[in-house]
């Protein structure tokens, strides 16, 4: 049987828009370069979005994931209720892929289509009520997004609703639960298209015609496969290294090597002291990148020397009324395994919810009389009210004011 086609066949997609728009030369770096495993959050938000689309088990989610899904649904639900203005939808879609094929099409990208494309881009939610659209992207976790109106990724997918669907008016949400004030959106009118679609194609055509000189670091570094042979990526990694100088300290032994970084930091200028505080995502960023592609070829055998080995999980306890039963004898007491237990209280809100009773239930979701953020406020107020919930020791985290020093 033949191998099905990648879905984004093998040319930019407005997922990765914002980097090629800054980064040409990344899309071309990217296909050369291996794809780093997907990260547990990268895999929560792949099962949320595929709960959103009605393609997995709402009750396959964490008690976490439901809590986030259902804020991203409420959240598109008020974004169309705003937008519609009491209307109903003609047509709704969940995850749907649009190319834009070599003759200026807009198609349906599907296993089956033949058609040579230059662009796909993939929303979560489309609605459409007459000559007007609504396209919905969720991001499920807490990191930084462009807002809508400066999004790429969304001004390219409101460029091939315009042309698949023949709207004039579309509105593109960005909608980010966890954020404060987390829903943003923009409109594209009729008079926009020509330059929407002109600024889509001239991006498409500098990222599979760029030079190896068109790189530029930044935000969008974080999620391109390519960062650790790229080197505009490496060259940002050795300035922040430059400031504790590594050939002076390169000989000394592992604690020798921190107690002279601490002094060479101690001593450096308070500018410059920023400067490699700005870089530490990127530190973050290669040793991630490092970790996880040095274990993919490990995996496929490509380093000699090295294999993947499983090791033994650590211990617990998998029924708790039998470990009771069990420990009695050895004199431990109820009161003693109350005191060793330590609640998650995300387990203690999911609970609540199913005590309060099913509303509804299909072969997808089982809905619960109570909402995950209702369980959530019922939980903290009757430990509120027993005294029995509190907060850990404040921690210390440094804010940028007014007046900070600012990189030069």
């Amino acid at each position: 049987m033949s191998a099905q086609p990648d879905e984004r066949r093998g040319v930019p997609s407005a997922s990765g828009m914002q980097r090629i728009v800054n980064c040409p030369a990344s899309f071309r770096m990217e296909q050369a370069s291996y794809a780093e495993p997907e990260s547990k959050d990268a895999s929560a938000g792949t099962l949320i979005h595929a709960v959103l689309a009605g393609l997995a088990n709402y009750d396959d989610l964490t008690p976490e994931q439901q809590q986030t899904c259902d804020m991203c649904e409420g959240a598109m639900d008020r974004a169309f209720r705003d937008w519609a203005g009491g209307g109903a939808a003609t047509l709704t879609q969940k995850e749907v892929r649009l190319g834009l094929t070599v003759d200026g099409r807009s198609i349906v990208v599907t296993p089956e289509e033949t058609a040579e494309f230059v662009f796909t881009g993939q929303y979560d939610r489309l609605c459409i009520i007459g000559d007007r659209a609504i396209v919905m992207d969720t991001k499920t976790g807490r990191g930084d997004y462009e807002a809508a109106v400066d999004n790429d990724q969304l001004a390219a997918l409101a460029d091939l609703v315009h042309l698949h669907h023949k709207v004039n008016h579309v509105r593109v949400v960005l909608a980010q639960p966890w954020r404060k004030n987390g829903v943003t959106v923009a409109d594209y009118t009729p008079n926009i298209w020509p330059i929407v679609h002109t600024w889509l194609i001239d991006s498409v055509h500098g990222a599979m015609n760029a030079t190896p000189d068109q790189t530029k670091e930044g935000p969008w570094c974080k999620f391109c496969r390519a960062k650790l042979g790229c080197k505009t990526y490496n060259h940002r990694l050795n300035q922040n290294l430059e400031v504790v100088d590594p050939l002076r300290i390169s000989g000394l032994a592992p604690k020798e090597q921190g107690q002279a970084m601490w002094a060479i930091l101690m001593e450096v200028s308070p500018e410059r002291l920023v400067a490699a505080v700005n870089g530490l995502p990127f530190h973050k960023r290669f040793i991630h990148a490092v970790e996880s592609t040095f274990m993919a070829r490990v995996e496929a055998g490509e380093i000699p020397g090295y294999q993947i080995e499983a090791k033994p999980g650590n211990r617990e306890i998998t029924d708790a009324q039998a470990a009771f039963n069990a420990l009695q004898p050895l004199g431990i007491t109820s009161d003693d395994v109350l005191a060793a237990c330590k609640l998650p209280l995300g387990a203690m809100e999911e609970a609540a919810r199913k005590a309060s009773g099913i509303k509804s239930q299909t072969p997808g979701r089982t809905t619960y009389n109570l909402t995950a953020q209702q369980a959530k406020d019922s939980v903290n107020a009757a430990l509120e009210a027993a005294g029995a919930i509190g907060r850990k020791a404040e921690g210390r985290q440094i804010v940028r004011a007014e007046s900070a020093i600012k990189e030069k």
